[in-house]
């Protein structure tokens, strides 16, 4: 019959839904949804702002990268400019 019991709690079937009745216990139930939403949001906005810092480190990369060719091109053909009117 103990054993039962506890097979029946693991099962949690045709318990219903439970939820605060009193002033109090509703309370303390909105506070901790509260927390919990904070949290999840909190871990949500960290991934978030890790993913969009690794984005804009590699567009600034990409951004250096097109002014060294340009820089380079330039030069190249401001070289070949003066070569030509020698």
């Amino acid at each position: 019959m103990h054993f039962g019991l506890h097979l029946q709690l693991l099962q949690l079937q045709d318990m219903g839904d439970v939820y605060p009745v009193t002033a109090e216990g509703r309370i303390i139930g909105g506070i901790l949804i509260s927390i919990g939403i904070a949290v999840i949001l909190g871990f949500v906005s960290r991934y978030g702002t890790t993913l969009i810092e690794a984005r804009a480190k590699s567009n600034v990369k990409d951004k250096i990268d097109r002014i060294k060719v340009l820089r380079y091109f330039y030069i190249s053909c401001h070289e070949t400019k003066l070569v030509l009117l020698e």
